[in-house]
């Protein structure tokens, strides 16, 4: 069961205009000046804020992740210059990495927020109180003044890091391999320069990329890229402090408040977002998406169009018998559904599917009484009938009909 308490400190968004002045508010506010800001949408609110490698346990293979792509296509990453570039690479083609997408663009996070997700999830509203409904897509952002550009030392020690196997590995024998990796810009024979980079290597960054594909240009990405290594401290000698890789939840990165969207108003801001020119077809250049974008536009012109039949000759002249109306009887449907004594709503849904199929000779359609059989079968399944009670009940139901 999910929580819904973040919503006691968020902006339920209706429409886009209503979300861009809600952002020109917090642009205004003084203690953003100076500020520069990043966001983050996600289709569901209860998803944790999370890199890829940081689930599922990869991060304890994230520094095979990061060398086997290299061994097995050299060619790929020749062009490239140091780890974070490879690394944005991996990102950009679905690799698990420690890298987590964000923009400049508000309008760019809507979208993912609104991203269609039909999963039907418990909510707790309180203590004793729970809703079950679709997520609701969620904004989040990160206000900072402290931005690192992809070639930073501090961006490429992390990197370089992310490719080790930290088997313990204490602080002494990271500074010397890195070292030969890293044009390290402390002198690291002082204590404190350690406790320094100990503490700068629990943070997380905003990182500028090198924009090395047209995707990052159109969605004004960036990188937020956690650090988060755990140390084992060493009683007596800094130096021999272990550095192990560890996971978290990022949602502390970001401010408290938050923008919603309900999953009803995902489909319509979406559309209201096509209107500013942030649709599939602009945040991804790829060809399989800007086809899936012309289907999608061209998907709204659709009519309905007739089941094939086959055409019977009789004495020279098409048969009528395939074409005539069925007259249905909707009471009678009624009196079958009624019998089985579902509760109230379960029985308006099973008949509302047969109001909605009374097309044209639908009992000589197959495939008509193949879709009636399924979709009675998937509102029982939803309400709490095992899949091949529901199946049995819907097959009764249509034979019944159909006599």
């Amino acid at each position: 069961m999910h929580s819904s308490d973040y919503l006691n400190n968020a902006i339920e968004v209706t429409s886009v205009d209503e979300y861009i002045k809600e952002i020109n508010l917090i642009y205004q506010n003084e203690e953003s000046i100076g500020k520069r800001f990043y966001f983050r949408g996600q289709a569901a609110d209860y998803w944790d804020i999370r890199p890829s490698i940081f689930r599922n346990n990869l991060i304890s293979v994230e520094h095979n992740l990061m060398a086997e792509p290299r061994r097995k296509l050299p060619k790929e990453f020749r062009s490239l210059g140091d780890t974070f570039e490879i690394m944005e690479k991996y990102q950009h083609y679905g690799l698990s990495t420690r890298l987590l997408d964000v923009t400049s663009n508000p309008l760019v996070a809507l979208y993912f927020a609104c991203e269609p997700n039909d999963s039907e999830e418990k909510y707790g509203l309180d203590d004793s109180e729970t809703e079950t409904r679709c997520p609701n897509g969620v904004v989040y952002y990160k206000q900072t003044d402290s931005v690192y550009r992809y070639d930073d030392s501090i961006i490429k020690i992390i990197a370089c890091i992310a490719e080790y196997n930290l088997s313990e590995i204490n602080i002494n024998k990271l500074l010397d391999d890195l070292g030969k990796k890293v044009f390290l810009t402390r002198d690291y024979s002082e204590d404190d320069n350690i406790i320094q980079l100990i503490n700068r290597l629990q943070e997380s960054y905003v990182v500028l990329p090198a924009v090395n594909n047209e995707r990052l240009s159109r969605q004004s990405g960036a990188f937020l890229l956690p650090a988060k290594f755990n140390f084992k401290n060493a009683e007596s000698d800094i130096r021999k402090t272990v550095i192990e890789k560890s996971v978290c939840n990022l949602r502390d990165e970001f401010e408290s408040l938050v923008f919603y969207v309900t999953s009803d108003n995902k489909k319509q801001i979406r559309e209201e977002l096509n209107q500013f020119d942030i649709n599939e077809a602009s945040l991804f250049p790829e060809l399989e998406y800007q086809l899936k974008h012309i289907q999608t536009e061209f998907a709204k012109e659709t009519k309905s169009v007739n089941q094939f039949e086959k055409y019977i000759e009789q004495n020279g002249y098409a048969g009528n018998s395939c074409f005539e109306d069925v007259k249905i009887d909707i009471s009678k449907i009624e009196e079958i559904v009624c019998d089985y004594h579902f509760e109230n709503n379960v029985e308006d849904k099973i008949i509302n599917v047969f109001k909605e199929n009374t097309v044209t000779d639908w009992f000589k359609r197959n495939s008509i009484l193949s879709k009636i059989k399924i979709s009675i079968s998937k509102i029982l399944i939803k309400n709490n009938y095992s899949k091949g009670t529901a199946e049995n009940y819907a097959s009764e139901i249509l034979d019944k009909v159909l006599n």
